[in-house]
């Protein structure tokens, strides 16, 4: 090859320029070298030609790769879809992200849905309704399995929360019913008196009682005393004719006394009894306890007072309102107007904002017979760990 002697020719030039160099250092023309080359190669072509060695290939050396012994890795087309759900129990659809929210839909085990968005926090999915077509609803991860990638569904608001509905619930008030115990009329009885026999002393006294019995709260006593008193007297006149003069004299007393005791009438006096019933709570929404009053007394009530106490963080909850609301889950509430007594009934604090389980709460409650408040008013104080 060409290569090969021009190599040779510069190892060897450059060679005597060293140990020329050594000896004295004379000025070294530049075009010399090129011109040394260029006669080498002159001369390497003309003995190749000489010598009748044909030059064939190219002029540069090929590199062979060895096989490697990593087999080149398949890859796998996969089409990327629209991310598809299913549940493994049959799970509620609803207008939004939690349990405040209308229920639409049911999702059931053997059904698949379309993904369309999520949650912020990724613990809702915002689906297809597949009992409303054209509709979405939202449904928990919990149960759920998702086929696609959750990373190309977007993200939705939460709607507004709907607004509880309170229902006014009428409790019968009782009708208090008076009885009224006849009273006995009191009767007179007479008794008659003998005719008057003429007798030389002669005296008859009669007494009569008249007792009647007393009713429930009135005392009548009579007494009539008739005293009746003969006294004959006989004049005897100078002729030897008696003369017999009767004089009867009668004398009636009746002394009926009346006493009237009226027993006082007896106030009813409001009463109750307060305990703790349990605790609920709504996403979104927050935690409230619920108390159960007992009416004990014979008054109603019109007014109530709830003041909710954590020690452990300061908190005071307090709660004013003309009419007594159980809140029954998330969307419906029962109301009374008037707390009747013989009456039992729950009702609920203000909501707080964080989960107090397993805090020592207090709670006062105060009950008046009057709205705002007026009237006789009672408090009951409670201690509890919900």
């Amino acid at each position: 090859m060409k290569t090969v002697p021009q190599l040779l020719l510069f190892f060897v030039l450059l060679s005597v320029i060293q140990a020329c160099s050594a000896r004295s250092v004379p000025t070294l023309d530049p075009n010399s070298i090129n011109t040394a080359i260029a006669q080498t190669y002159s001369a390497a072509e003309s003995q190749t030609a000489r010598a009748g060695i044909p030059v064939t290939g190219p002029l540069t050396p090929t590199v062979t790769k060895a096989p490697s012994s990593t087999p080149f890795p398949t890859f796998t087309l996969v089409v990327i879809g629209t991310p598809q759900i299913q549940v493994s129990v049959d799970t509620t659809c609803r207008t939004g992200p939690g349990e405040v929210y209308d229920r639409v839909g049911v999702l059931q085990v053997d059904e698949t849905a379309e993904v369309v968005g999520r949650s912020a926090d990724g613990n809702y999915w915002v689906i297809r309704n597949p009992d409303r077509p054209g509709e979405v609803c939202w449904i928990r991860d919990e149960d759920a399995t998702l086929t696609g990638l959750p990373g190309i569904v977007p993200v939705f608001p939460a709607p507004p929360t709907p607004t509880p509905t309170r229902t006014r619930v009428p409790l019968p008030i009782p009708t208090a019913t008076r009885t009224r115990t006849p009273i006995p009329t009191a009767t007179r009885t007479r008794t008659p008196l003998p005719p008057a026999t003429p007798t030389r002393t002669s005296t008859s006294l009669l007494t009569s009682t008249v007792s009647v019995t007393p009713a429930a709260s009135h005392t009548l006593t009579a007494t009539p005393s008739p005293t009746a008193i003969a006294s004959p007297t006989y004049t005897l006149t100078p002729s030897g004719t008696p003369t017999h003069t009767a004089t009867t004299t009668v004398t009636s007393t009746s002394s009926p006394t009346t006493t009237a005791t009226s027993s006082p009438t007896s106030t009813a006096l409001p009463g109750f009894t307060a305990s703790y019933s349990g605790m609920e709570n709504c996403i979104g929404t927050g935690w409230w306890v619920e108390i159960q009053m007992n009416n004990t007394g014979g008054a109603s009530f019109d007014f109530l007072a709830l003041t909710v106490t954590d020690p452990a963080t300061g908190t005071v909850l307090p709660l004013y309102s003309g009419d007594f609301t159980n809140r029954n889950g998330c969307t419906t509430s029962d109301t009374l107007d008037t707390f009747p007594p013989g009456s039992t009934y729950i009702v609920s604090s203000a909501v707080i904002p964080y989960d107090p389980t397993g805090h020592q709460l207090s709670a006062s409650i105060t009950l008046c017979s009057n709205p705002g408040p007026n009237g006789v008013c009672v408090t009951q104080k409670i201690n509890f760990t919900p």
